[in-house]
């Protein structure tokens, strides 16, 4: 690990020199435009996370919450220069929300910022906005359509039984329908699920 911090020290002491020279040019320092902005003087680094497979012998692989076997490669990215600021590799199972690897990998990403652009630093984490949107999702579920041991079930148990069904999307006679399998042995919980959020009140 020594060894490892030695490289990243290395890393942001060459980076400081580039990014002297890049802040010296006549166009100046890359800044991030968004909608036709530009934010200037702010350094944008993008988080994201990936799973690799791996075969079953390789070190520190594990199953994953895909089914796989493998990694779970986490990357931190200055969206200002594209270089790659930090990245850290985890067990298959170690999940995109996990409190702990996010900090780890944003104080890495961090240190590799030389001191006069860290003062304005955005992080851009969508993938954790995409996870949040699904938790309230699969909570709102849970605490309005659903009922009995699917109510309280863990979100394992509900992709399994509710969100994995093998269904059909069919369109005739101008409408959409949804086939489940009779033999589904919970078809009636997901119909009926379906049948109380359209009986929900209209947001206003």
């Amino acid at each position: 690990m020594t060894g490892l911090r030695r490289i990243e020290r290395a890393r942001a002491a060459v980076r400081r020199h580039v990014w002297r020279i890049l802040a010296d040019r006549p166009e100046g320092f890359p800044e991030v435009v968004v909608d036709g902005v530009e934010l200037t003087g702010w350094t944008v680094i993008d988080t994201d996370g990936s799973l690799i497979l791996a075969p079953s012998d390789k070190d520190g692989a594990c199953g994953t919450y895909k089914g796989s076997f493998g990694h779970h490669v986490f990357l931190a990215v200055c969206d200002n220069t594209g270089e790659e600021l930090a990245q850290l590799l985890h067990p298959g199972n170690v999940t995109a929300n996990d409190t702990g690897v996010n900090i780890d990998l944003l104080v890495r990403a961090v240190a590799q910022l030389p001191w006069w652009r860290r003062q304005k630093a955005l992080v851009r984490t969508g993938w954790l906005t995409a996870t949040a949107i699904a938790c309230d999702l699969r909570a709102w579920l849970q605490l309005l359509a659903l009922d009995g041991d699917l109510a309280k079930a863990t979100p394992k148990t509900l992709r399994y039984r509710i969100l994995h069904v093998p269904a059909r999307l069919v369109r005739g006679q101008r409408r959409r329908r949804l086939k489940i399998p009779h033999s589904w042995p919970w078809a009636g919980a997901i119909v009926q699920a379906f049948h109380r959020i359209q009986a929900l009140p209209r947001p206003t």
